[in-house]
C-alpha cells in the first residue's frame, strides 16, 4: 500500500456525533495509524476584537475559518510532512499562542460542521461521511456539551442556537450531506462501520 496518507471526511451538525464518530475511527485502528484533526482547531485569531465582540460572531459560517491554512496543512500532510496545528480556546473565543505538531498517518480524519460544505477542502478526501441526528436531540447535547466543557450558560446557549448555530445548519451543513458518500445516524453504535473503513483503507 502507498504510503502517502489517505483522507476521510466527516461532516455533520453540532453536536451530532461526528467527533465521536472520528475519535472511533482513531480508537478502532492500530496504535499510530489514524489522525484526527478537527475543523474547529482553524477558527480565525481575533487577538484585537474584545472578547464580548467575540461571543457575538458567527461562528457556524464558512467566513469564521481559516480555510486556506486548513488545505495548506493537508497538502503537506498529503506529502509526508510534520504540519502546526493551532490550538483553539472555545472560552475565551480565540486561538492560543501553542500549536500541536501532527505528522501525516497511514489515514488522515478531518471532522467538523463545514467539512463537506467547502469544495475545496471536500476534493481531498477519498471518502466522505455525514453523521446525522436530529435538532432536537442536537440541542440537548449541545447544552449539555457547552455548559460542561465550555463555560456557557444555559440561556447564552440557546441564543446562540437560534441567532446563528441553526440558521447555518440549514443553510450550510445539512445540505453538504449530499456530497456524502455514507451518511450515518449519530444515535447509534457504528463500531463495525469504522471497522469495515478501516479495513478498506489500511492493511492491519
Amino acid at each position: 500500500m502507498s504510503s502517502v496518507p489517505r483522507f476521510i471526511g466527516v461532516a455533520g451538525g453540532t453536536a451530532g456525533g461526528k467527533t465521536e464518530f472520528a475519535r472511533l475511527l482513531e480508537n478502532v485502528a492500530p496504535t499510530g495509524a489514524v489522525t484526527v484533526i478537527t475543523l474547529d482547531s482553524y477558527y480565525k485569531r481575533r487577538d484585537g476584537t474584545p472578547l464580548e465582540e467575540r461571543a457575538r460572531l458567527n461562528y457556524d459560517h464558512p467566513d469564521a475559518l481559516d480555510i486556506d491554512l486548513l488545505i495548506d496543512q493537508l497538502r503537506e500532510l498529503k506529502a509526508g510532512r510534520q504540519v502546526k496545528v493551532p490550538i483553539y480556546n472555545f472560552a475565551v473565543h480565540n486561538r492560543e499562542d501553542g500549536h500541536i505538531p501532527v505528522a501525516p498517518t497511514k489515514l488522515v480524519v478531518v471532522e467538523g460542521i463545514l467539512v463537506l460544505a467547502l469544495a475545496g477542502l471536500r476534493e481531498f478526501f477519498d471518502l466522505k461521511i455525514f453523521v446525522h441526528t436530529p435538532d432536537d436531540i442536537r440541542l440537548v447535547r449541545r447544552i449539555d456539551r457547552d455548559i460542561v466543557s465550555r463555560g456557557r450558560t444555559r440561556e447564552s446557549v440557546i441564543q446562540q442556537w437560534i441567532a446563528t448555530v441553526q440558521p447555518m445548519h440549514v443553510q450550510f451543513c445539512y445540505p453538504s450531506r449530499e456530497h456524502a458518500d455514507i451518511v450515518v445516524s449519530g444515535e447509534t453504535d457504528n463500531g463495525d462501520l469504522a471497522l469495515d473503513i478501516l479495513k478498506r483503507y489500511i492493511e492491519f
